[in-house]
C-alpha cells in the first residue's frame, strides 16, 4: 500500500472542497437531479479516459503543443466537452420532469448521492494531475494524502464500464493502455 504520510497539500484542499461543494448542490437540487449528475460523471469518466490519448495525438502533430503538456490538455478538452454534454441532457430532462424539491427525504438522499458523484468527480480530477507533467504538481500528487484514495478511482471505474457496457457491444474496441499503466502503479513511483 502507500506510505501515508500526514502532509495535508493543495490538492488535498481542493478534494475537499469538491465534496463540500457537490454535498451542498446535492441537497439543495435532490435525487432526480443528482442522480443524472452521478449517471453524467461515470459516462465522462469512460469516455475522456478511453479518448483523451487520440486527441492528444492529434494536438501533438496538429498545434504542436508541448510535450509535457498536451496529455493534460487533451483530458481537459474532453472532460469540458463530456460535462456539457450531459449537464445539457440533465437540464433537458428536469425541464421536462418538474419535480417538488421540498421533501426531506429528496434533500437527504440527494446529499447522499453527491458524496458518491463527488467521489468519482474527484478520482477523475486527480487522474488529471496525474496527467500534467509539472515538477509541483508532481510532488503534490506524491505527497497528498488524496493519493491512497483517489489514485486508482477513474481506472477502475473506466475498466468496470468498459468491461459491463462496451466491450460486450463492441469486442474490438480496446482498453486505453496508457491509462492501466498509470493505474498499475502508484503516481511518481
Amino acid at each position: 500500500m502507500y506510505a501515508l504520510s500526514l502532509n495535508v497539500n493543495l490538492l488535498d484542499a481542493l478534494m475537499l472542497c469538491v465534496i463540500v461543494r457537490g454535498y451542498y448542490v446535492g441537497s439543495k437540487t435532490g435525487l432526480i437531479a443528482e442522480t443524472f449528475r452521478f449517471g453524467s460523471v461515470v459516462c465522462s469518466t469512460f469516455l475522456v479516459v478511453h479518448y483523451y490519448p487520440s486527441l492528444a495525438q492529434f494536438l501533438r502533430e496538429a498545434l504542436f503543443i508541448s510535450e509535457r503538456a498536451v496529455e493534460f490538455v487533451a483530458f481537459v478538452l474532453w472532460a469540458a466537452v463530456a460535462f456539457a454534454l450531459f449537464f445539457v441532457i440533465r437540464e433537458g430532462w428536469l425541464l421536462l420532469f418538474k419535480v417538488e424539491r421540498k421533501s426531506v427525504f429528496n434533500k437527504w438522499t440527494g446529499g447522499a448521492l453527491s458524496l458518491v458523484t463527488s467521489y468519482f468527480l474527484c478520482g477523475l480530477i486527480f487522474l488529471a494531475f496525474v496527467l500534467l507533467n509539472n515538477d509541483f504538481v508532481r510532488q503534490q500528487v506524491d505527497s497528498s494524502l488524496s493519493r491512497a484514495v483517489w489514485s486508482k478511482t477513474s481506472g477502475n471505474v473506466y475498466k468496470v464500464f468498459y468491461g459491463a457496457v462496451v466491450h460486450p457491444f463492441f469486442p474490438g474496441e480496446r482498453l486505453n493502455p496508457q491509462v492501466m499503466k498509470l493505474i498499475e502503479a502508484p503516481p511518481g513511483d
